[in-house]
């Protein structure tokens, strides 16, 4: 959401059409990066039976993005 200029990040409910309709077409996110937002919803929907494998993997995978997003 801080990509798109937004002060409040869509709720999860709404997150898909956002992705969809506005920040993959704006260029915001790229596809992989809507991949895992979408994935963490999923799984955040799950959280009480989602294997640590998963989870790990994740947040490996979140933890590039964020890297990616923040300059060193």
């Amino acid at each position: 959401a801080v990509r798109a200029d937004r002060e409040i990040a869509p709720t999860p409910q709404q997150a898909g059409v956002w992705l969809f309709g506005e920040a993959l077409p704006k260029g915001v996110l790229t596809q992989d990066q809507a991949g895992l937002v979408m994935r963490a919803i999923a799984l955040a929907q799950g959280a009480d039976v989602v294997p640590d494998l998963m989870l790990r993997g994740l947040a490996d995978d979140v933890g590039a993005f964020v890297a990616e997003a923040i300059p060193a």
